[in-house]
This record gives structure tokens, C-alpha cells and sequence, in this order.
């Protein structure tokens, strides 16, 4: 069985959502859409021992300089994975490191360009992101705050 196949999104929702467009970039008739994306996740074990549940929140605004269609867009979505029977403690964490942010990135991607894509100019697309980078940084904060989740999040889930 393939690493992929191991970890499996079974259920998932949209949380939060807010896009706001700019008018002055309307009327200006140009824009360059480019955006800075803050992502954060958050990684939380259920009562099940093979399944988590993973947030993951994107906040965009204009880079400094550019003319952007929209002033700004937040999206929150939730997803519940299940691992299957038997990879190593090390094995799952890096199935939820890499791979559960990256698959509830698709699925905000594809929410803001349905919502957006009637816009003038086109769906607004979801730039991509570190997901590794990001998970460092989450580690980083339980330690601060000395979470006892630290360890499951390194790999010691049970």
C-alpha cells in the first residue's frame, strides 16, 4: 500500500468564509492579484486512536504595492482523518504533517473559486503554501504554551 492511501479525509465542512472584492480595482479596470497568504492549522487527536481532526485557516490580502480585486479572503475549513491500522508513530505524523493540510488546501481552493468565480477578472485562485513551514511553526506554539500535545504531534500518538 502506497504512503498516500494510508490517510484518508472522511468527512470534511467549511467552517468560516469572507471575500471582499475592491471597487477602486474595478474601476480601475487592471489589477495583479497578487496575494499574501497566512495559513495556520491546528491538529487535534479524537477519542478514536487512528483518527484526527485538522483546521486549517487562510487569511489573504494584497501584497504591499499591487492593485488586487480583493481587499482580503478568509476561509476555515475542518477535516477529519482517518489513519489506517498499523504505520509507525513517525509514519502518521508525517501523513498528517504533509499531506492533511495540502488536501483541506484543495478543497478551500475549490470554495473560493466557486464563490468567486463569477467575479470580473475570474476566480480568485489560492496561492500555494508550506505546509511544512507552517507545521514547525504550530510545534513551535505548544511549546511555548507547554502543551502536553506537543508530544502527539511529534510522532507519539497512541
Amino acid at each position: 500500500m502506497n504512503a498516500e492511501a494510508q490517510l484518508q479525509m472522511v468527512a470534511c465542512r467549511l467552517v468560516a468564509l469572507s471575500v471582499q472584492y475592491d471597487d477602486a480595482a474595478l474601476r480601475a479596470d487592471r489589477w495583479d492579484d497578487a496575494y499574501e497568504v497566512r495559513a495556520n492549522a491546528d491538529w487535534y487527536a479524537t477519542d478514536e486512536p487512528q483518527a484526527w481532526m485538522v483546521q486549517l485557516t487562510l487569511r489573504l490580502k494584497p501584497k504591499p504595492g499591487t492593485v488586487a480585486r480583493f481587499t482580503r479572503a478568509n476561509i476555515s475549513v475542518q477535516g477529519r482523518f482517518v489513519v489506517s491500522v498499523g504505520p509507525p508513530d513517525q509514519q502518521v505524523t508525517q501523513l498528517l504533517v504533509y499531506n492533511a493540510p495540502a488536501m483541506l488546501h484543495g478543497l478551500a481552493r475549490g470554495v473560493l473559486a466557486q464563490v468567486t468565480g463569477l467575479c470580473v477578472g475570474g476566480p480568485l485562485i489560492l496561492p500555494a503554501v508550506n505546509y511544512l513551514q507552517l507545521f514547525k511553526r504550530y510545534i513551535g506554539r505548544l511549546k511555548r504554551q507547554g502543551k502536553k500535545e506537543v508530544s502527539q504531534a511529534q510522532g507519539s500518538h497512541a
